[in-house]
């Protein structure tokens, strides 16, 4: 995808899959320090990055302004579980064990609740390998709209 289709596509997961895509290449995965705010422009701050230290319980390496909690403070020795219930945050970290099972970067829309208003959410998890084997971290992106409690 060109830089002028990127600008068109309305839908950052689909931005961030691309720019990944991209990246890797020939590679089943880019590696991680492949990936830098100028490669995504604006989309940075809806950006996250999780190392896979403890595949059942990641640490943030990078959490985007966008995606900020109230109220949490995140660091690099945060962890997936310590990150607040009912938050984007949360609902975009939810299916990290489907990305890694399948190997292949996931999407999910859905509905949740982040800061006791109900959302309906796009996000992506995608796969980084420093050998271009094994799985080493996940980058991700998340956007959100608030929707009225009564949507269906």
């Amino acid at each position: 995808m060109s830089q002028q289709s990127q600008a068109a596509e309305r839908r950052l997961v689909l931005r961030v899959l691309a720019r990944w895509q991209e990246l890797c290449g020939e590679r089943a995965f880019p590696p991680r320090e492949s990936l830098a705010p100028a490669l995504l422009e604006g989309d940075w701050e809806h950006c996250f990055c999780l190392v896979l230290d403890d595949p059942h319980n990641p640490r943030f390496d990078y959490v985007g302004t966008a995606l900020a909690v109230p109220g949490w403070s995140w660091s690099r020795q945060s962890r997936v579980a310590d990150c607040p219930d009912r938050t984007l945050l949360k609902a975009a970290t939810g299916f990290v064990p489907r990305v890694l099972a399948k190997r292949i970067p996931i999407c999910v829309g859905d509905r949740a609740m982040h800061l006791e208003r109900p959302i309906m959410f796009r996000a992506i998890l995608l796969p980084l390998s420093d050998d271009g084997e094994r799985i080493e971290a996940l980058f991700g992106a998340a956007n959100c709209r608030e929707i009225a409690a009564e949507d269906g």
